[in-house]
């Protein structure tokens, strides 16, 4: 429990540092979602917006949004867009809830297994078997 504690954590935070560096040094444009890409499971299906965006001096990137949606998303919507300059094929959707909430769900899911790990270890939660 300890280890996957740990593992969550690390995964969490490195989520949000990537997020943030890429929030804080990239720039920024207006994207047009030109498709869906649909996705498969054994139980679901989402998808996932294929965005379409130009920077100022005028090339046009396209990139599948990693996140999905059981719902499509309405081509033509504009969304906004931030990227590198430096490589801007490795963008992605400005979303709150790509930047904030995924990794915040996976550190609290981390400290939650961490505190279970320090209970049992500590002898609070005694192993009935």
């Amino acid at each position: 429990m300890l280890v996957f504690a740990s593992l969550t954590g690390f995964i969490g935070v490195f989520a949000f540092v990537r997020r943030f560096r890429r929030r804080m040094k990239g720039c920024a444009a207006t994207g047009t979602v030109v498709s869906n890409q649909e996705r498969r499971s054994s139980d679901s299906t989402t998808y996932s917006p294929e965005v379409e965006f130009q920077t100022p001096d005028g090339q046009r990137f396209t990139f599948i949004a990693p996140f999905g949606s059981s719902r499509k998303s309405t081509v033509g919507r504009r969304v906004k867009v931030v990227y590198y300059t430096d490589d801007p094929e490795d963008a992605a959707v400005l979303s709150f809830v790509d930047l904030w909430v995924i990794p915040f769900l996976l550190m609290v899911f981390a400290a939650g297994c961490l505190a279970v790990s320090v209970m049992f270890y500590a002898g609070i939660l005694e192993n009935q078997q």
